[in-house]
């Protein structure tokens, strides 16, 4: 089979992707803020979030004990009975917990369909495959994510019971069309791969780096003071900004711009699909021009658009809504920059070694949307959902000014290994 073409077990991953990525997302923080302040709209979404640092630990289990179709399978049930179940309760921690399970879930999921890549075909055809499975997983976001708008829009309650029936269909089809791998796989290399779901949460971004997240959080004494440590940080500050806004979304735009989720979910589903068309570009522009200069540029447009909501929000323009919603558009499309940049000088700045290394890209960005996602909520509980903006648009600030001379250190990176290898 080509590694061009996606093979018959990725119809679970892309089930997956439009429960995950797409119907919850907004179905999620629409349902808590109906029935819930805004401060626990954002400590859902943190559990949601919080769930993915699971991912690493199924990782492990996968490669000692083998199962992958089970636990693949295993990660879409819970995703499945998270949804069904949200659509009973009205406590703020049963949703907690209920978050907490979807993103676990996932994380499960998302980290077995990569190992089931990555373990069983040859390093050439990694990327191919692994492009192929992300696309497949984005195809299924933006359907989920146009679902949200049709359905959501009729009823929360039907839409968390449809999301909660594409995810069970997954793990039905992952125990159908999956074969597993015996354990132990042993300790095949895992590659360091960007996210190709735009507008990623930390689930996403983990992706199937299970092993270098757990080298590299061991490693995290050695790169503390270098320049990896700062861009860590600015990517953590940066990150968790915008998370802010991903976690509130839908919400946001209802409350401060009187944007219906129906018509907001289906243009993110835009951005989104256009965002996939990115990642080419941005890796030839980080070639071309260098990765730093391509990672400010996606800050830089973050940056603008966050503060256009933050400007619109405050003076209320004649068509402010749609202008909002182009605003958001940038801020999804921008991710194709950041993903595939920020992977790059990932691997160029650590001197630890690229598997650490992205072991703790990883973990920053997990914990970054954790973080963003609580900030976000109690901002919004204590001055109000326009508060949100305003704060993203000083972190974005904050951590692209933490950047700059990172061109500087790219170039010294780039002479020592031309240096070592003539």
């Amino acid at each position: 089979m080509s590694a061009a073409f996606p093979e018959r077990w990725y119809v679970s991953y892309a089930l997956l992707g439009a429960t995950a990525a797409g119907l919850g997302p907004i179905l999620l923080p629409l349902t808590v803020g109906a029935h819930a302040t805004a401060t626990d709209v954002g400590l859902v979404m943190g559990a949601l979030n919080a769930g993915g640092l699971v991912g690493p630990l199924a990782g492990d289990l996968a490669d000692r004990r083998g199962g992958q179709a089970l636990l693949f399978a295993g990660g879409c049930l819970m995703v499945a009975a998270g949804a069904a179940a949200f659509s009973y309760v009205d406590s703020s921690l049963a949703y907690m917990g209920l978050a907490l399970l979807q993103g676990a879930g996932t994380a499960m999921a998302a980290t077995v369909a990569n190992l089931l890549v990555v373990e069983r075909h040859a390093r050439e055809e990694w990327d191919g495959r692994l492009a192929s499975l992300q696309a497949s997983y984005g195809a299924g976001q933006v359907a989920g994510l146009v679902g949200a708008g049709v359905i959501g829009a009729a009823s929360l309650v039907a839409g968390l019971r449809v999301a909660a029936l594409l995810a069970g269909a997954g793990g039905v089809s992952a125990l159908l069309l999956v074969r597993s791998v015996p354990g132990p796989v042993g300790a095949r290399p895992v590659a360091a791969h960007a996210s190709r779901v735009p507008g990623a949460s930390a689930v996403a971004a983990q992706g199937h780096s299970h092993r270098m997240m757990l080298q590299g959080l061991r490693r995290l004494r050695d790169a503390e003071d270098s320049s990896f440590g700062r861009f860590l940080i600015a990517w953590f500050v940066t990150f968790g900004s915008v998370a802010a806004i991903f976690s509130l979304y839908p919400v946001l735009m209802a409350r401060v711009f009187g944007v219906s989720p129906a018509v907001s979910s289906v243009v993110f589903g835009a951005a989104a699909a256009v965002g996939l068309g990115l990642y080419a570009p941005a890796g030839r522009w980080s070639e071309k021009a260098g990765a730093s200069r391509v990672l400010r540029a996606g800050l830089w447009t973050r940056v603008v658009a966050a503060a256009a909501l933050w400007l619109l929000a405050a003076v209320h323009p004649h068509g402010g809504a749609w202008l909002a919603l182009l605003s958001f558009c940038a801020i999804v499309l921008a991710w194709s920059l950041l993903s595939v940049s920020a992977t790059i000088i990932t691997a160029q700045l650590a001197r630890i070694g690229e598997g650490p290394a992205m072991g703790l890209f990883n973990a920053a960005t997990a914990l970054a949307a954790v973080a963003g996602s609580v900030v976000g909520g109690v901002v919004a509980g204590r001055y109000g959902y326009a508060g949100v903006p305003a704060v993203a648009t000083l972190g974005i600030v904050i951590g692209l000014a933490m950047t700059i001379g990172f061109e500087r250190r790219e170039r010294t990176t780039e002479l020592r290994n031309a240096g070592g290898s003539s």
